[in-house]
């Protein structure tokens, strides 16, 4: 029978991948997946439908988004695959979303690990927001409120989804004003901060790198950048605009700063296109949801 249609199949009639890419113009495929009733075979879980559903359901909240109306409480094969899925790829809080919103339905077992993965994701984010909280007051000896700006994880959460919950990171990455640079790197190595690769020569990173990677003392990764991205690309971003057009917000009852959103904007295209040859459907999403909101 049908009833186990992989996501998009009604699609390929045009030649189209189902699993086709977030970018530009989000032309996904909608995502129906039968109801509870029916006969459903485990085996035929592949990665290519996970991956369709997580896709879907990664960019359920913005205009023009697909619709996502999949049933998954009969195959608990297909439910654990799209938890598990979910769990590696940090998408947890978009995949709670959609099952708090109906549109998608797992089974009970695969509920239960859902949630279970989602407070662990959670929890490291409030850790790692208590960290980047305490940064701030350890720098503010040697760097002022305005040369430090929280890129992606915390900021994306904060200032551009529905809910923080839907947006997990396990890092801090700070955009550093470049004079200001190499006293924050001194400060956090004073403090047990260590960096995997040393300055090819007093003044490089100042100057050159696009960042300086850190580990802090509690074993997370402290990224400082000093560009938005490497190369030619990096150098012809106007970094005074950067810090100029800033926005601040509120963690903890402090003011903390971010790239203003078309600086985010930038930022998401340069790290979904330069970052990697493949980029993390994390990444994709949001860049998506930039583009999304105009």
């Amino acid at each position: 029978g049908d009833d186990m249609r992989r996501p998009g199949d009604r699609h390929r009639s045009d030649g189209t991948d189902p699993t086709v890419r977030v970018l530009g113009s989000l032309r996904l495929p909608d995502v129906h997946l039968g109801g509870a009733g029916g006969s459903r075979s485990e085996d035929r879980v592949d990665e290519p439908s996970v991956e369709a559903i997580l896709r879907a359901v990664a960019v359920q909240h913005l205009p023009g988004a697909p619709t996502v109306d999949v049933d998954l409480t009969a195959a608990e094969g297909w439910s654990g695959a799209v938890v598990a899925a979910a769990d590696r790829l940090q998408l947890t809080g978009s995949v709670m979303a959609g099952v708090r919103r109906s549109r998608l339905r797992l089974t009970s077992a695969a509920r239960a690990e859902l949630e279970r993965a989602h407070r662990d994701e959670l929890v490291l984010c409030l850790h790692r927001e208590a960290e980047l909280l305490a940064l701030r007051e350890r720098l503010s000896a040697v760097a002022d409120e305005g040369d430090l700006l929280v890129l992606k994880g915390p900021a994306i959460a904060h200032l551009d989804e529905p809910d923080p919950s839907w947006r997990s990171f396990n890092d801090i990455d700070l955009l550093v004003r470049a004079d200001r640079l190499d006293a924050v790197v001194r400060t956090l190595m004073v403090d047990g901060a260590s960096r995997p690769w040393a300055e090819r020569r007093p003044g490089f990173d100042a100057r050159f790198a696009k960042s300086v990677t850190l580990t802090v003392a509690s074993g997370m990764e402290l990224d400082l950048h000093r560009s938005l991205c490497d190369g030619v690309h990096g150098f012809r971003v106007p970094l005074h605009r950067l810090f100029g057009m800033a926005q601040p917000w509120a963690l903890g009852g402090q003011t903390m700063t971010a790239l203003a959103p078309v600086h985010r904007l930038l930022h998401a295209g340069h790290h979904a296109v330069l970052g990697s040859a493949r980029p993390k459907l994390m990444s994709v999403r949001d860049l998506a949801g930039y583009l999304a909101r105009g």
